[in-house]
């Protein structure tokens, strides 16, 4: 179980199977396993991330992908794939994947944190293993969430 917490704010759980956000069970000395992260922390990562050349090339594609592709099938497909490829997120129904986001984005949640939530609920298929894919729909939200939108 993780928490994110940003300059000291509330702790941000991430919803349990039953849909509540709830603490996870206290460590020996009944203090959650935390690690703040501050603004200034945050501000220094983005400053970071920019500086990379490969980090920064992947973020001009996604933009590209964002301004000449919408939300169809097979503008998911390609935003899927890209996403998937470039952030080495581990999809493997990589087709399920697209339909998957393009249901979701036709009328995303608000909220950032019910966004991933929907995004990595990926449905099962006949016989398929149940899976959360945390790391594909936070690469989805963050880019969402930088107006870069390429998904």
């Amino acid at each position: 179980m993780f928490a994110i917490r940003c300059d000291g704010g509330e702790l941000i759980y991430p919803k349990s199977r039953e849909g509540k956000r709830v603490p996870p069970k206290e460590k020996r000395r009944g203090t959650p396993q935390t690690i703040p992260v501050t603004q200034q922390q945050i501000d220094a990562a983005k400053i970071l991330h920019h500086r990379l050349p490969k980090w920064a090339a992947t973020d001009r594609a996604f933009e590209r992908l964002g301004h000449h592709f919408g939300w169809d099938r097979e503008s998911c497909i390609l935003k899927a794939a890209a996403i998937n490829d470039l952030y080495s997120t581990r999809v493997y129904a990589i087709w399920r994947m697209a339909e998957h986001l393009m249901d979701v984005m036709v009328a995303p949640p608000d909220d950032p944190a019910a966004l991933v939530e929907a995004i990595a609920n990926l449905p099962e298929d006949d016989g398929a293993v149940p899976r959360k894919h945390w790391s594909f729909a936070t690469a989805v939200r963050l880019k969402l969430a930088d107006h870069r939108v390429i998904c």
